[in-house]
């Protein structure tokens, strides 16, 4: 069994002692684990959770007998290996790709099938520009030395938290009037794929739910995109105007009210630069980055918030690099919980609260920030 600490234990089937316990990575960089192992041979198959917390993910194999690691795949290829140029700058070092569901194998062939979690950030990719293999993508490894046989990536360059961990499913179907081995996955972008499972070739990419981000798979397998959907608006937010913002979908009275608010407050201030991010659902959140230039103490403005009783904590899939960040979410309720400070380290968090008017709450952070950082 995983734990959340990113340990794999082997325990008596009869007296559940524990019989070895090996430490996968260590949990205080921000890796975990809740995958179920898989036994093939004489080897235990897990990977590992934590993407949201800037790790580089990796599917490992252990000695059943003795928790000794036999192999190790990272999901994101380092450097001299093929794919690592799919990473802009060091973003690999932090890229996610986490591995937290259960793969499958085919012991005819002897080959592991993987879905491999979405890059990170989720939602800065600025950062992290490139195709970024091998999130998003559905991996085939050789089950005695986890060596890469083949990859097939869904979502290139994800920018919606598309993970790609759905449960591979194996069979063997006529296709054309031929018999194919074939290894299928319904995957969060919103389209079904059957591939070739000897060599990863597409047979068929059909969407099964109706698709406003991309046209069809082409020929090549990449998706074809439709016009204004390469980009997230948290990453133009600088270019909209408060009237284009206060059009988009989801914009009650009271986030309307919040925006001109927050923005009279903080839209002139460089001292937290904001980002305003808004999509087709009714969620609304603001965001403050604090800026290092303006030499503002990060443990002093996560004390100031915990004195005066504004909860907050990590962003999920933030780790916006080098960069502190408060996200302030209409939808999520934390006042009076307690701050994770001791996660701090280069990571985002979010300031939650009610979707009503929140002037008074507006206000209230804005005292409190401007305190903190004179």
């Amino acid at each position: 069994m995983t734990t959340l600490d990113a340990h794999l234990l082997a325990l008596n089937m009869k007296t559940g002692g524990v019989v070895w316990d090996t430490t996968l990575e260590d949990f205080s960089k921000g890796y975990a684990s809740t995958i179920a192992p898989l036994v093939v041979k004489d080897k235990v198959i897990v990977g590992v959770a934590g993407g949201e917390y800037g790790i580089r993910g990796f599917i490992d194999a252990y000695d059943a007998k003795t928790g000794a690691r036999a192999w190790r795949f990272y999901t994101i290829p380092g450097p001299g290996e093929p794919g690592h140029d799919t990473w802009a700058g060091d973003s690999w070092q932090r890229g996610g790709a986490s591995v937290w569901v259960t793969g499958a194998y085919d012991p005819e062939i002897n080959l592991l099938y993987y879905g491999i979690g979405n890059p990170g950030p989720d939602y800065h990719s600025e950062s992290r520009k490139g195709d970024n293999l091998y999130s998003d993508s559905l991996v085939a490894l050789d089950a005695d030395t986890g060596k890469l046989r083949w990859h097939y990536q869904f979502t290139p360059h994800d920018l919606h938290d598309w993970d790609a961990t759905q449960v591979p499913i194996l069979a063997d179907l006529t296709i054309a009037g031929q018999p194919r081995k074939v290894v299928m996955l319904a995957n969060r972008n919103g389209f079904f794929y059957t591939l070739d499972r000897t060599n990863g070739k597409l047979l068929v990419g059909k969407p099964y739910v109706v698709t406003s981000w991309a046209k069809e798979i082409g020929a090549d397998g990449r998706p074809v995109i439709l016009p204004g959907y390469n980009v997230r608006p948290l990453e133009i937010s600088g270019a909209i105007g408060r009237e284009q913002l206060k059009k988009l979908p989801g914009m009650t009275a009271a986030r309307r009210r919040n925006l001109a608010v927050f923005q009279q407050l903080f839209g002139e201030d460089d001292r937290f630069i904001t980002q305003r991010e808004n999509g087709k659902s009714s969620s609304f959140s603001f965001t403050i980055i604090l800026n290092p230039a303006r030499n503002v103490n990060r443990d002093k403005v996560f004390a100031a918030l915990k004195e005066a009783n504004i909860g907050f904590r990590m962003i999920t899939g933030g780790c916006f690099l080098k960069h502190d960040v408060i996200q302030y979410y209409d939808y999520d309720v934390v006042d009076g919980g307690t701050p994770n400070a001791d996660l701090a380290h280069d990571r985002g968090f979010f300031v939650g609260n009610y979707p009503e008017d929140l002037t008074p709450q507006i206000h209230r952070l804005s005292q409190v920030l401007d305190q903190a950082c004179r």
